[in-house]
């Protein structure tokens, strides 16, 4: 009885790498798990296990290390993409005769350029998504059962909320001054050169590897010790990733935002799983990108 009533206890904080000893067989298993995996006799910690039922099963470890590959991998592998792209270019604007001051003036106006965003970002993603589902291997199967559960498309109802609460932030914001800040302005100017690879990599791809890194990784992970802890750490993780200069008051004022889809999306996996969040973040993205490649058509 204890034990039950000390699992309710949301001050309580846990070792994230913490088994249990079943009570039948005494096998040591991951305390996530409903039953034991040797005998299949009902989890001695089925109270804490409820709370991470439609939670995909993922070892700890790895969900430690999805949550850093997904932040810290994307800075490098967009390090190293750029890299590579500013040498392309460097060498061809060589060719037509580009040298000093003039070589760098014009790879400087380059990196301002919505191509250049595409070019890096858009194989970064990729290559992430890859990275991510190298890390998940057989586990990724454990990821696709909520799509045959009925729930899993309340993730529609809840991107339509997302993008609500997005509208009336933004028009609040742009009361107190606000204008586009520089995420959305990079979205927007790799929409304009690329549609069809913006809706494929900002509209899905990019929503399921934040979905990977922030909810099934790090929301997952962080769950493990506290439940408040997790929705806190993921959510302002989630909100930080998307502010490009922490020293602008214009890119703060857009920090509520990402911080409250970070809170809805970390709700929606932790309730109905990662099909029902990977869906309401896709939807959000992709009528993000479709609004944008409307609003150019009619210019």
């Amino acid at each position: 009885m204890s034990k039950e009533k000390g699992n309710h206890n949301i001050f309580r904080f846990r070792n994230p790498f913490k088994k249990t000893k079943c009570d039948v067989c005494g096998a040591i298993y991951d305390i996530t798990k409903k039953e034991c995996p040797n005998c299949h006799a009902p989890s001695a910690e089925s109270s804490f296990q409820r709370s991470f039922q439609e939670i995909p099963n993922v070892s700890p470890w790895r969900e430690l290390i999805l949550a850093l590959v997904g932040w810290l991998g994307f800075q490098l592998l967009g390090l190293i993409v750029q890299i590579v792209v500013l040498s392309i270019k460097s060498a061809e604007l060589i060719q037509n005769g580009f040298t000093g001051l003039d070589l760098q003036n014009e790879l400087l106006a380059f990196t301002e350029t919505g191509s250049f965003y595409a070019m890096v970002n858009y194989p970064a993603y990729i290559l992430l998504f890859a990275c991510l589902l190298l890390i998940l291997w057989k586990e990724t199967a454990k990821l696709l059962p909520c799509f045959k559960k009925p729930k899993t498309y309340l993730g529609f109802a809840y991107g339509a909320l997302l993008m609500v609460f997005s509208i009336v932030w933004g028009l609040i914001s742009t009361t107190l001054g606000a204008s586009t800040n520089e995420n959305q302005s990079t979205i927007i100017s790799m929409v304009r050169e690329t549609p069809f690879l913006a809706i494929l990599v900002t509209g899905i791809i990019g929503p399921l590897c934040e979905e990977i890194t922030y909810r099934v990784g790090l929301f997952g992970f962080a769950k493990r010790i506290n439940r408040i802890f997790a929705y806190f750490v993921a959510s302002v993780l989630f909100g930080l990733i998307h502010i490009h200069d922490f020293t602008s008051l214009n890119e703060w004022l857009s920090f509520p935002d990402y911080l409250v889809s970070g809170l809805l999306l970390a709700f929606v996996y932790e309730r109905y799983g990662f099909g029902a969040s990977s869906l309401a973040h896709i939807m959000n993205n992709t009528i993000a990108v479709l609004q944008i490649l409307l609003l150019e058509g009619t210019k």
